[in-house]
């Protein structure tokens, strides 16, 4: 799909948006695999709706998802080991935590962050459910 910037029809000026998609679809696999992950979704851009200090905002915001990625990546490792091992209690135990951990961090850090405060929470919970099914694994092992 190419995005332009759109001119108004018989005209040839600038439309009030920057770019506008139209009857956008995407579908993963075919036939009885086929999963439908957007369709006929559109969307406009408004000129002169996104400033500097929006993409500022933004780049802060994901300044603080990037901490859910070490945690993120490293609990993938740690839960695919527990759960080779059939130990689903302590993956449900974790599930539980990361879900409280979660609940009250946004509680916390919402107020405080706005909407950075909830990918700090994120990273928090991440961080909460790895430190615990690696010392319930520790432990275990031993």
């Amino acid at each position: 799909m190419t995005v332009t910037a759109p001119t108004r029809p018989g005209t040839g000026r600038e439309a009030p948006f920057a770019a506008r998609a139209n009857d956008v679809w995407k579908v993963y696999g075919s036939g009885e695999a086929e999963v439908v992950a957007l369709r006929g979704v559109s969307v406009e851009l408004e000129r002169g709706a996104f400033t500097a200090s929006d993409s500022d905002a933004v780049t802060h915001v994901l300044r603080f998802g990037l901490l859910q990625l070490p945690f993120y990546f490293a609990g993938l490792v740690l839960v695919q080991w527990i759960a080779a091992n059939s130990r689903y209690q302590v993956l449900l135990a974790a599930a539980c935590l990361a879900l409280a951990t979660k609940i009250l961090m946004n509680l916390l850090l919402i107020p405080h962050f706005g909407l950075a405060g909830i990918m700090a929470a994120t990273a928090g919970m991440y961080a909460v459910s790895l430190a615990f099914q690696y010392f319930v694994v520790v432990r275990n092992h031993d």
